[in-house]
């Protein structure tokens, strides 16, 4: 089993050290993170870096996420590592007090630092990184087209497509693939749909959905903004039970 090892300034030959199960050294104890494995691009090189961890844990028979800020600096970019194995719900709390905490501006914020997720690229067997930090999550009672009805002004001339990822599958504009099975399928119908004006793109996501999941879908969406449409910031993580077909 393979150790990663950071410095808080720069990864130098980190990227050199793959992993699957990540460890690190944690109130003396030793704790695992599976991180998210999937095919997609992603950054490989940055520097001056904080980073913060969110393990999975088991607490009277129920799955948890617990964050580990470690030793988060405003006047750095951030590395936030998650348990592939975690759902979206159990991941709304502990990003909420992240993004809360990025979004802050203090005397030691510095211009153009940013935010990023990290997962091992199955190609190359690296650790990339995917930005995040103007991320607006909503949960989990609304989904996209009714946000969109509900500020008519703000997207009356936005061309908009809704894309809803489930358990295995994605939804877009009538059309339904297997996800990560159809990433290639997905690729294709973007390509084959690319309009002359780019269409705006809002991700919904059933919070029953793994970390692992999203962060490929997240990641794969990522490489097509501003080529195939603009991926908005805001995104919902919903509730399946809690929406109707109409909202």
């Amino acid at each position: 089993m393979m150790f990663l090892r950071f410095q808080r300034y720069g990864f130098g030959g980190f990227w050199r050290m793959f992993l699957i199960v990540f460890l690190m050294s944690c109130s003396g104890g030793k704790e695992d993170i599976k991180l998210p494995l999937n095919d997609n691009k992603g950054l490989t090189e940055i520097k001056n870096v904080s980073q913060a961890y969110i393990f999975l844990k088991t607490k009277e028979g129920n799955t948890v996420a617990e964050l580990h800020k470690g030793q988060l600096v405003t006047a750095s970019h951030w590395v936030v590592h998650i348990d592939r194995r975690l759902a979206l719900k159990e991941l709304i709390v502990p990003l909420e007090v992240l993004l809360k905490k990025r979004h802050k501006k203090s005397i030691h914020s510095i211009p153009g630092a940013r935010a990023f997720f990290s997962f091992v690229d199955t190609v190359e067997n690296k650790m990339r990184l995917v930005p995040f930090e103007d991320l607006k999550i909503h949960t989990p009672f609304e989904i996209s087209p009714g946000y969109v009805r509900k500020y008519p002004e703000t997207y009356k001339d936005t061309a908009i497509s809704h894309l809803f990822l489930f358990p295995g599958e994605v939804k877009i504009d009538g059309s339904t693939f297997d996800f990560p099975a159809g990433k290639e399928k997905l690729r294709k119908y973007f390509n084959d749909h690319r309009p002359k004006e780019l269409k705006s793109l809002f991700l919904n996501a059933d919070y029953r959905v793994s970390y692992d999941e999203y962060i490929n879908l997240y990641g794969f969406l990522k490489e097509g903004d501003s080529l195939f449409f603009y991926l908005l910031n805001e995104q919902f993580w919903f509730n399946p039970n809690e929406i109707k077909e109409n909202d």
